[in-house]
This record gives C-alpha cells, sequence and structure tokens, in this order.
C-alpha cells in the first residue's frame, strides 16, 4: 500500500478554481502499491481534509470534478468519485 498526504494549509484557507470548498489538504491510498494499474477509482483513492472532517472524493460537497464514478473512461477525472461510490454503497 502506498500513502500519499499533501498538506496545503493549516488554517484551511486553501481553494482551488474548481471549487469554492476550502481544504487543509487531501489523502490518497493506492491499495496495492507500485503494482499496475495505478489509477484513480481502480486501486488509487482519495480523502479531502477540512476543517474538522475528511471527505471521500466523490462526497458532497468536495469538488465539481470529483463527481463521475467511471473506471472505464481514461479522461483524467472520470475515477474520482470512486471512492465516495464504493464507500456509500
Amino acid at each position: 500500500m502506498l500513502l500519499l498526504i499533501r498538506w496545503y494549509s493549516d488554517d484551511c484557507s486553501f481553494t482551488n478554481s474548481d471549487s469554492s470548498n476550502f481544504k487543509c489538504g487531501w489523502i490518497a491510498v493506492d491499495i496495492n502499491g507500485f503494482k499496475p494499474p495505478n489509477r484513480i477509482g481502480k486501486d488509487t483513492f482519495g480523502f479531502t481534509i477540512q476543517d474538522n472532517l475528511v471527505k471521500p472524493w466523490g462526497s458532497d460537497g468536495d469538488g465539481v470534478y470529483f463527481i463521475s464514478c467511471s473506471t472505464s473512461d481514461n479522461t483524467y477525472v472520470t475515477g474520482f468519485g470512486c471512492t465516495a461510490k464504493y464507500l456509500y454503497e
């Protein structure tokens, strides 16, 4: 397993141009390490760290591009919604 933590700010004031959500950072987990396919939504899943909570990618309020869960499409954003989908199913 691989774990990547990206920390933006201690006061959670970071926001990107795609979302109005303020974030402290995010966590990504590749459940099988360096083994393929190394694709978001297939073996890599993530969570947004917000003030006093952690939200799975694809959950309500996580960001406009994290709403799709398609592991058959090869575009960049299609697998980001899979974390929430798999957790909520």
